[in-house]
């Protein structure tokens, strides 16, 4: 059942009783092929005008995060400085947890993204970056790739899309779906994404007429929504109480009369999330005060919770003292990546006394992407293998190759960090 830390008051302990998902801390699960995460924009403080409003108050935000403790990774929109971010992670721990905090840097005055994450159920691989040129924006998301305790690897990815531009909102949505279908990971992308899809289209037709600035309120989602969720690499997990009904009238955003609609997405994306499943659900839906108390220095936004499944690889036992060998990696060559699909190599040893066959041998990552091998190696030979357009891509900022045999045997396996480009690695 969901923890409760001291609460907000009692009318949230009773909203969250009737709240329809539940979230255990994962490190208290008894499986570790499951990983419940948060999205919240938790509304800046200050918003540079010319003057300083405090429009919300961090210390009366926090108490949402204590009242839904539970969730290992959370994506935060509208944060202004990492001592805030701070005071959040330390309201998000549950018992067992290492909360830290990766700090966007972009984004106008006070308005930053954050990603907060349970370091004892997963830690970073290579290092966080802001996808500046491939996306952009005012605030360019935040990527961060994570290793789970069981060695799953996948990307997350902290997003908050342009509210007043529509123009850079369409672009965002484009680019970013680039972004996730170049992924060999799975990509969980999180946040404010302002794509605006409609809880209930029949509220639309009630709207007090003048006040909505012409917005086209009949359709499901906008144009940036219609842009990112067109591949079929990028899933929308939907909330629970859209096919029931019971999502909150305003959505995920207290700004009624002009707005009933969703703004705050988890989507699971890129080539190897196909075995990724989720639900979710919309925090505090069943509080109708909720939106009342933002002028008492509380967000105007309701979280989205998920609970994420994922299968758990179970790998063939290596086989010792193989003659074949991987002895280098070259996973980042010279070049945009056009050059990188076709250029990336990785070279193997014969040490044996031996020819070895090649055929039906593979090379595979963490994604379970491969490239295919064939010829034969003969003793105190080196060869070389390019990628050549195959799926499994060698990451820049570090991954594991597994060799595979004939029949599915890990024969070696290299693990490297962050590469430079034109970096040779050697094993």
């Amino acid at each position: 059942m969901i923890i409760l830390k001291n609460c907000f008051s009692a009318l949230i302990i009773g909203c969250w009783l009737f709240f329809s998902c539940t979230f255990t801390p994962s490190a208290l699960a008894q499986s570790t092929d499951m990983l419940e995460i948060a999205t919240f924009n938790v509304e800046s403080p200050r918003f540079c005008n010319g003057e300083t409003i405090v429009e919300t108050n961090p210390q009366i935000v926090k108490k949402r995060f204590e009242a839904l403790a539970g969730p290992a990774l959370w994506a935060l929109s509208e944060v202004p400085d990492k001592d805030t971010a701070e005071i959040y992670a330390q309201a998000a721990s549950y018992p067992g947890s290492d909360f830290k905090v990766i700090m966007g840097t972009k984004g106008r005055c006070q308005d930053k993204l954050a990603i907060l994450y349970d370091n004892e159920r997963m830690s970073i691989v290579g290092r966080e970056q802001e996808l500046v040129d491939e996306v952009g924006g005012d605030r360019d998301p935040l990527a961060v790739r994570f290793k789970l305790s069981d060695d799953t690897e996948f990307w997350a990815v902290a997003n908050h899309f342009a509210r007043g531009n529509e123009d850079s909102r369409n672009s965002q949505a484009k680019k970013l779906r680039e972004w996730i279908e170049r992924q060999t990971l799975p990509v969980v992308a999180m946040g404010d994404f302002n794509m605006d899809y409609s809880v209930d289209p029949s509220l639309n037709s009630r709207r007090p007429e003048g006040q909505c600035r012409n917005r086209d309120l009949n359709k499901l989602g906008n144009k940036a929504y219609e842009t990112f969720t067109t591949s079929s690499d990028i899933r929308w997990i939907q909330p629970k109480c859209l096919s029931d009904g019971t999502c909150p009238i305003e959505g995920t955003g207290c700004f009624l009369p002009c707005f009933n609609s969703i703004l705050d997405f988890v989507f699971l994306g890129g080539l190897a999330s196909s075995d990724w499943q989720g639900t979710s659900e919309i925090g505090f839906k069943a509080d109708r005060d909720y939106c009342s108390l933002d002028p008492e220095g509380d967000t105007d936004h309701r979280p989205v919770l998920a609970t994420l499944t994922y299968p758990i690889r179970t790998r063939p036992i290596i086989i010792p003292n193989t003659s074949v060998k991987i002895v280098e990696i070259f996973p980042n060559p010279l070049g945009n990546n056009q050059v990188e699909t076709q250029n990336e190599a990785i070279t193997i040893e014969n040490l044996g006394t031996e020819a070895v066959d090649l055929s039906g041998w593979k090379f595979r990552d963490v994604a379970n992407q491969m490239w295919n091998l064939s010829g034969t190696v003969a003793p105190g030979e080196r060869v070389e293998f390019r990628r050549n357009g195959q799926s499994m891509a060698l990451n820049n900022n570090g991954d594991t190759v597994e060799l595979l045999d004939a029949t599915g045997n890990i024969v070696d396996f290299v693990k490297y960090e962050e590469t430079f480009e034109g970096e040779i690695i050697a094993f």
